[in-house]
């Protein structure tokens, strides 16, 4: 009957709908809109990323971090916009995923065509009254598989494109293991000073395809990951006491004093004498 008809429609859909939501769940890859992670105060101290467990549950992150995806099926291209967050577990023994490696830091690796692979792991820093602003971190190859390298880059706000790093400055896999590789860059430096001062600026390590046409992409982690900074001061220089004044100097008589002073190490200057005539 055209009842029937009307009646079927509505839950043909919905079974298609639910059939949908069965694959998301079981790729592990289920995922939400892309954050942007809290930057962290590098005029509070150094930041550092040195461990993160399998135990850790989904949908967390290291410390002032967010791990994101791509929507990209497979092999994901360096120019490839990451779209979500990652919102897996960090013990899953297949598919797409990022791995807790307990000291080792964490993996990145990806198998299956999903809707989403994985794409960059970033990290949110405030700059403010910062330079000379220095990324380390160490990668290592753990498995062998299509070639993808991880590349640094920057943004100087949550609302600027992401850059590359000059150099570039990224990890090249090789195809031998471990190839273990601690890379160190004075970001500062690299960007002529573009990321000095900034309230919230990010960093992420852009993991892409390079080569290569096998079922899966080689396994890299990231550990140790580590940024200082100094202090951004001008050519500031403080007096102390003067000794032996009040005194007075003119067209007709002359004298000399002596200055004690103090300045910041940024300061530039020469040390002339002063001559009042």
């Amino acid at each position: 009957m055209p009842g029937d008809c009307y009646t079927l429609a509505p839950m043909l859909n919905w079974g298609k709908s639910a059939l949908i939501l069965i694959f998301f769940v079981c790729s592990g890859l289920f995922v939400n809109a892309q954050t942007n992670p809290a930057p962290f105060n590098l005029g509070g101290g150094n930041y550092f990323m040195g461990t993160w467990l399998s135990t850790q549950a989904a949908g967390t992150y290291p410390a002032n971090m967010y791990f994101h995806t791509c929507a990209r099926d497979s092999n994901p291209l360096l120019g490839d916009p990451t779209t979500a967050n990652y919102a897996g577990a960090y013990n899953l023994g297949s598919g797409n995923r990022f791995a807790g490696l307990g000291a080792s830091g964490y993996s990145q690796f990806n198998y299956s065509k999903t809707p989403n692979t994985i794409g960059a792991s970033v990290l949110g820093l405030n700059s403010t009254g910062r330079t000379d602003l220095i990324v380390t971190w160490t990668s290592r190859t753990w498995a062998a598989g299509n070639a993808y390298n991880i590349r640094l880059q920057y943004r100087i706000s949550t609302a600027s494109p992401w850059l590359d790093v000059p150099g570039p400055v990224e990890y090249v896999y090789t195809g031998t293991l471990p190839n273990l590789q601690t890379i160190s860059v004075n970001l500062s430096t690299a960007t002529a000073n573009a990321v000095d001062n900034r309230a919230n600026m990010q960093v992420r390590w852009k993991y892409y395809y390079v080569s290569g046409f096998g079922n899966n992409s080689c396994n890299l982690s990231i550990d140790d990951i580590t940024v200082s900074s100094l202090a951004l001061v001008g050519d500031n220089i403080s007096t102390g006491v003067i000794g032996g004044s009040p005194f007075c100097v003119s067209a007709s008589t002359s004298g000399s004093v002596t200055v004690p002073f103090t300045y910041a190490s940024a300061a530039n200057f020469l040390l002339e004498h002063v001559l009042f005539c």
